[in-house]
């Protein structure tokens, strides 16, 4: 039953938490309909799902909320990493955003802002591996074999016509961030917004989270893209150092 359990969360998981029906959720896990309503009827009244009266569908319910921004918020990293985040916001005035990578999915703990507007990435939620600077940066420090089987299963949607569409320019843009030791997403995942991000590494010599600088350019100034690069790379440097990294913070 727990793995019965487990499997229908990973569905709502791969299908964006788009709602789903018992018949729905049956056929894609090959369960009999009989189980997979009984186990949501059981949830439902724990408050872990939710089922649209209109169109008789399940979605994921509150209680699923509450142990997810207990993560957020309790992260280990966090406590060293959010005063810094504060002070390159105020020092750049521009928005400062740190995330983690688990279970092949981008994870915002952090964005602290400035008093312009919001970016389009929210505190925990899911970011494009292959637009974003996050997920150029974490593409960049996996192992080969996972690198390669993420880029080849990446579903390469067009969210700007300046987006990266297909494995091949994947690979291309991998190299050039491993070359540079920073990503950037020059307007791929909003037509407005650029972001750099930089690696956080650990005693172990492990990437354990990105930091973040964002512009509202789609295409900033190289001399300005270059100086906030250097400026992020810098303090992302420092900070691995308190994390007990004592080597040379590059990929």
């Amino acid at each position: 039953t727990v793995k019965d359990l487990a499997n229908i969360i990973q569905l709502f998981e791969d299908r964006g938490g788009e709602e789903q029906s018992v018949m729905d959720i049956a056929r894609s896990l090959q369960m009999l309909p009989s189980k997979v309503s009984r186990l949501l009827k059981s949830l439902e009244a724990e408050e872990f799902f939710e089922k649209n009266t209109t169109t008789g569908k399940y979605h994921l319910g509150i209680r699923f909320l509450q142990p997810g921004l207990l993560y957020v918020f309790n992260h280990p990293l966090r406590r060293i990493i959010l005063p810094h985040l504060e002070h390159m916001a105020h020092e750049m005035n521009l928005p400062a955003g740190w995330a983690i990578f688990r279970n092949d999915r981008i994870i915002v703990i952090d964005r602290f802002p400035t008093g312009k507007r919001s970016i389009v990435s929210r505190v925990g939620s899911n970011v494009p591996l292959h637009s974003s600077s996050y997920g150029k940066l974490f593409l960049a420090y996996l192992p080969s074999g996972e690198q390669k089987r993420l880029i080849n299963s990446t579903e390469y949607v067009k969210f700007t016509p300046a987006t990266i569409a297909d494995a091949k320019r994947m690979k291309e843009e991998i190299r050039q961030t491993q070359k540079n030791g920073y990503a950037v997403d020059l307007g791929e995942t909003a037509p407005d917004i650029s972001s750099i991000a930089a690696p956080l590494i650990n005693e172990r010599n492990s990437l354990v989270a990105a930091l973040s600088l964002a512009m509202y350019k789609a295409k900033p100034d190289p001399a300005l893209l270059k100086k906030t690069a250097e400026y992020l790379t810098d303090r992302a440097k420092f900070i691995s150092r308190q994390l007990g990294y004592r080597g040379h913070a590059g990929l």
